[in-house]
């Protein structure tokens, strides 16, 4: 896989678990036109390296985290058996809860880790996609919930 073909795809996996899948907000958070985004998701344009490292930078990600081959690398869930040392390997991102919890197997209730593992590279980089933007849309969900509660508290305050 060529390196514009794996940043390409990484900034689609970046979209869908950081901005719940929306081009607009993913652009306005990393200071980039929509325009610019949709041609690098095309193709018509190539994401370079000082770019690649300037979007890490605005979203967070360490540097070099738009170049690692993900598809290629398997997903963060690896086939089973399912260790947390294997959970915890995320393109060296370590997952927070597998560093307290060393006895964690498998973090899922009703998916079985024997069924993950049958599953493709391809198939489990798109359910991890669509779990991330799904977390992303909860962690939305809680923040705007907050700010709504924090405003009603502000709002009880003032009246007495």
């Amino acid at each position: 896989m060529k390196i514009t073909d794996i940043r390409r795809h990484n900034l689609q996996l970046l979209q869908d678990a950081d901005y719940g899948g929306v081009q607009a907000r993913m652009a306005s958070r990393l200071k980039r036109k929509p325009a610019q985004i949709s041609q690098w998701f095309a193709g018509y344009r190539t994401i370079r390296e000082d770019t690649a490292r300037d979007l890490e930078q605005k979203a967070g990600k360490p540097p070099g985290w738009l170049d690692v081959n993900r598809s290629a690398e398997g997903s963060f869930l690896k086939a089973s058996p399912v260790t947390s040392e294997a959970v915890a390997q995320d393109s060296g991102k370590a997952r927070p809860w597998s560093a307290s919890r060393a006895s964690t197997r498998w973090p899922l209730t009703v998916i079985d880790p024997e069924d993950w593992g049958a599953l493709s590279d391809d198939e489990r980089m798109q359910l991890e996609a669509a779990l991330l933007a799904a977390l992303a849309d909860v962690k939305r969900r809680r923040r705007e919930r907050a700010e709504l509660d924090s405003g009603a508290a502000g709002k009880h305050v003032a009246a007495a």
